[in-house]
C-alpha cells in the first residue's frame, strides 16, 4: 500500500499494520487504509478521523479501529460500513471513573477489548475483571481464543481449547481469562495467538509454544506420513513447549542459539525476530509465506564430524540418506528400511585422486534439499544423492 499520496505529514508518526487473506489494513496518523477485495471486489478504500489512531486488529469480515482518545471503531468490510461503538456505556455497574480502551484484538469468532480499569469485553459483553494490581500488557487472539500478557509477565488465556490453544495441560473451553499454570514464574515479554496455537517470549529468549501443530507452526517437527504410528508426533500440545532453536552461527561459541525477542503467529504458520535481527519462521508453506522456497520441507537430517565422516538419519525414500534404495524387484527380506531413526554413519565413495586408493572422501560440510543433499569434500568435490527427478543432483537424471 502507497501511503504518501493519502498521508500528508506522516513523517514521525507510527504505522499500525494488519492483514487477512482478502485485505490488508494500513493506519497512519488519524488515517486508515484499506486496500484488497473489499465489497466482493479489489479496491482500495480510506477513512479519515479527527483523533489519531492508537491500534487496529482485523479478521475476514471487519476491522476494529481505536483511536487516541479511546473511541472504538468497527469498519465493515463487506458493507463499507463504519461504526463507533459505545458498548461500555451500557454497562450499569461500572465503578466512578473514566474507562477508556486501552487494548483490542480480533479474532474470527471473538472481539476483545481492555479497559483502563482491568475490564475485559468480548464485545459487547463484559466476561471478566482483573484485579487493580494487574495491568495488561498485550492481547492477542486467534480464530477461537484469546491469550493475554500482563506487565508482571504473566500470561492469560481463555476460548476454546478443543486443540490445546489455552495450554493449560487439556482440551476443555475456558470462559473467562485464566492464568496458565505451567508459565507462572517464566517473566514472559512477548505473546502471540494465531488460527489454533499460541506462542509466548520468555526475558531469557526462550520460545514457548501450545496448540495445534499439523503444519509444524509449534516449530516442532511434523511427523513424516511413512513411519509407524508408534513414531508420530503428537498434533496437539495442550501445555506449552519450550522450543529448540537453531544454532546461531554467526556467535563464536557455535553452540549458542539465537534470542527471541518478539513473535508472530499467523493462521498455521509463525514468525520470530531474534535479538541480532534475523527472521525465523516454520508451519504451513503452501503460498510460501514463511519467507523461503514453497517445497522448503525436509524429512531427513544429516551430520558431519570433526574426522570427516558423515551422519544421516530420517526418510530415505529416494536414497536421499545416501543410503541405496532396495529394488522392488527384490524379495521382501532384503528391502532396505525406508526410515532410519538413528543417525547412520554413510559409507562414502574412495577418492581416487589420492595415493591411497582405499582412502575415502573427507566432508567439510552438508546441505540437505527437500528429497535430496549435497556434501562438500576437503579436496573441493561435490557429492550429491537423492531424488534426481529434475536433474537436482547436477548429474544426468537417468544416473540412479
Amino acid at each position: 500500500i502507497n501511503i504518501e499520496p493519502q498521508c500528508e505529514n506522516f513523517e514521525g508518526k507510527s504505522i499500525k499494520v494488519d492483514a487477512t487473506l482478502a485485505y490488508s489494513v494500513v493506519a497512519v496518523g488519524c488515517r486508515v487504509i484499506f486496500k484488497g477485495f473489499l465489497e466482493g471486489k479489489e479496491m482500495t478504500k480510506s477513512h479519515k478521523f479527527l483523533h489519531d489512531i492508537r491500534d487496529i486488529s482485523c479478521n475476514s469480515k471487519h476491522c476494529l479501529i481505536l483511536l487516541a482518545n479511546g473511541e472504538l471503531f468497527r469498519y465493515s468490510v463487506e458493507r463499507n460500513h463504519m461504526l463507533l461503538l459505545n458498548f461500555i456505556a451500557t454497562e450499569g455497574d461500572l465503578e466512578t471513573g473514566e474507562h477508556l480502551i486501552t487494548h483490542i484484538a480480533c479474532g474470527e469468532t471473538k472481539n476483545i477489548a481492555v479497559t483502563n480499569q482491568n475490564v475485559i469485553y468480548d464485545i459487547p459483553s463484559k466476561i471478566y475483571k482483573f484485579e487493580k494490581h494487574i495491568k495488561v500488557q498485550k492481547i492477542s487472539c486467534g480464530h477461537e481464543h484469546a491469550v493475554l500478557l500482563t506487565k508482571n509477565g504473566d500470561v492469560f488465556s481463555w476460548g476454546n481449547g478443543l486443540r490445546g490453544q489455552l495450554g493449560h495441560g487439556d482440551l476443555e473451553n475456558r470462559t473467562e481469562p485464566e492464568l496458565i499454570e505451567a508459565l507462572a514464574g517464566i517473566k514472559i515479554i512477548d505473546i502471540s495467538a494465531g488460527g489454533w496455537h499460541s506462542a509466548a517470549v520468555s526475558a531469557f529468549g526462550d520460545l514457548y509454544t501450545w496448540g495445534w501443530n499439523v503444519n509444524g507452526q509449534l516449530g516442532i517437527a511434523v511427523s513424516n506420513p511413512s513411519l509407524p504410528s508408534a513414531e508420530f508426533t503428537p498434533v496437539v500440545f495442550s501445555l506449552p513447549e519450550i522450543i529448540e532453536l537453531p544454532c546461531n552461527n554467526e556467535e563464536l561459541d557455535l553452540d549458542s542459539q539465537f534470542k527471541i525477542i518478539s513473535v508472530a503467529c499467523g493462521n498455521q504458520h509463525t514468525f520470530l525476530k531474534t535479538e541480532c535481527g534475523k527472521i525465523l519462521s516454520s508451519g504451513l508453506n503452501t503460498f510460501g509465506q514463511l519467507g523461503v522456497p514453497k517445497n522448503n520441507q525436509r524429512w531427513h537430517s544429516a551430520a558431519v564430524s570433526a574426522f570427516g565422516d558423515l551422519y544421516t538419519w530420517g526418510w530415505n525414500v529416494n536414497g536421499q540418506l545416501g543410503i541405496a534404495v532396495s529394488n522392488p524387484s527384490l524379495p521382501s527380506a532384503e528391502f532396505t528400511p525406508v526410515v532410519f531413526s538413528l543417525p547412520e554413519i554413510i559409507e562414502l565413495p574412495c577418492n581416487n585422486e589420492e595415493l591411497d586408493l582405499d582412502s575415502q572422501f573427507k566432508i567439510i560440510s552438508v546441505a540437505c534439499g527437500n528429497q535430496h543433499t549435497f556434501i562438500k569434500t576437503e579436496c573441493g568435490k561435490i557429492l550429491s544423492s537423492g531424488l534426481n527427478a529434475f536433474g537436482q543432483l547436477g548429474v544426468p537424471k537417468n544416473n540412479k
